[in-house]
């Protein structure tokens, strides 16, 4: 027999009575909040979400998930269906099935279970999409989708990028703006310019200023300075400066710097592109020897030397012509290689064809000419019998741009030749 409540008692069983509605209130208003806050957080996601029952019917999918894929309830009431629609191809679809029901069966309740797959969408597009599907208590089946299509694309850039960087001559770089410069990233074929691994580079075991030729630090810093005082300047190119190999080589390179700042204007890092141009400096300064040493001989030699561009007008004449042509260099520029004033005929005086003039024949056949024979008249009148030797010029694409010609004074050997023949008809 249950014994009789005190007077007490029987006033604290009232109050709590009297405290259970409010506490049932309380405990709605808490799970109202919350199911506003999940309604929200699902219906404003940036991602796709889906809810799916234990037997496989779609419950529920938020706006970003149709807005992804195209596909309402309606188009996917089943799994059966999603998986039709969004794996077309029979093989893709099985495997992918095949991988859902291992997952389900590797992983637990609550557990995210991470892959990624080709998605077609109902506008027939594919999309790669990251998928988290989790097996909630009640056995239904939450799941997060994400379109990383963009952003596998910008990765795959990205590594081919980097790929054609370390295979080219170019080294990428970042620096902090601190003294030194110590190196914040470098690409991996930097180790093929300096010798150094990018690791030493960027755990600071080497220092890039360090690598700088002494000579030329003070003019690279210098520059860093000049150009990094100027607010408005993005970027800048060095003077081409010198660096020390780790096997102690000297290396010319090119360095294009781009300026980082903050939001307040302060620099923070530097990044550059750096280029060696050792090989191509050496071919700069080859060259100019070569050219210095032709215009040497040019000016020296005896011999009359002309280049005539593709229109046959002559560009260049060196002092020899004087002696040959008798003009000075500058009357000789500008005039055309068969203009009238020449006066052209062969040695005895008679017609002189045009396709046989020296000049003509290295532009019709791109092949040089030797002793080619004509005579020309001098301003005072004097007759000179030439020999000329001509060789063609040529562009970047092989086209004929112009020619050069060696020509002697042969006046005097032609006399004697007739002196000659003369004496022995006698």
């Amino acid at each position: 027999m249950v014994g009789k409540l005190t007077h007490e008692e029987l006033e604290q069983a009232i109050k709590e009575l009297k405290k259970e509605p409010a506490e049932c209130k309380q405990l709605e208003e808490v799970m109202s909040e919350r199911e506003e806050i999940y309604r929200i957080l699902t219906e404003e996601s940036p991602l796709g979400v889906a809810i799916i029952s234990k037997y496989g019917a779609y419950q529920y999918l938020n706006p970003k998930f149709i807005e992804m894929f195209g596909y309402t309830l309606k188009d996917i009431p089943t799994g059966r269906e999603w998986f039709r629609k969004a794996y077309p191809d029979k093989d893709y679809r099985s495997q992918v099935i095949a991988a859902w029901i291992a997952d389900l069966t590797r992983y637990k309740r609550g557990e995210s279970r991470p892959q990624s797959y080709k998605v077609k969408c109902k506008d027939g597009s594919e999309k790669l999409t990251h998928f988290r599907p989790v097996t909630m208590e009640s056995g239904e089946q939450f799941v997060v989708y994400e379109d990383i299509t963009e952003r596998n694309q910008a990765e795959k850039a990205l590594k081919e990028a980097n790929e054609i960087i370390n295979r080219s001559s170019s080294v990428v770089f970042t620096w902090k703006n601190q003294k030194g410069w110590p190196v914040e990233f470098v690409s991996e074929n930097v180790e093929k310019l300096f010798g150094y691994t990018a690791e030493e580079f960027m755990t600071g075991e080497v220092n890039y200023a360090g690598c700088i030729h002494p000579e030329d630090l003070k003019q690279v810093t210098k520059e860093v300075a000049e150009f990094g005082s100027k607010a408005e300047m993005t970027d800048f190119i060095h003077t081409p400066y010198r660096i020390i190999a780790k096997d102690g080589s000297e290396k010319i390179i090119n360095d294009w710097t781009y300026i980082v700042r903050d939001n307040d204007g302060r620099i923070t890092h530097y990044k550059g592109i750096i280029e060696d141009i050792t090989n191509r400096k050496q071919a700069e300064e080859d060259l100019r020897r070569e050219r210095d040493l032709m215009a040497r001989i040019m000016e020296t030699s005896p011999v009359c030397i002309t280049m005539v561009n593709s229109e046959g007008q002559i560009t260049f004449a060196n002092p020899g012509a004087e002696e040959v042509l008798g003009l000075s260099p500058d009357e000789v520029t500008g005039r055309s290689d068969n203009s009238p004033e020449w006066r052209i005929t062969d040695y005895d005086g008679k017609p002189f064809p045009e396709a046989q003039m020296p000049f003509r024949r290295v532009m019709d056949t791109g092949m040089p000419v030797y002793d080619g024979r004509h005579a020309i008249e001098w301003p005072d009148g004097r007759r000179v019998s030439l020999s000329i030797n001509g060789a063609p010029l040529f562009d970047n694409v092989g086209q004929i741009e112009g020619a050069i010609f060696a020509i002697q004074d042969m006046t005097e050997q032609v006399q004697l030749y007739r002196d000659l023949k003369e004496s022995e008809a006698q």
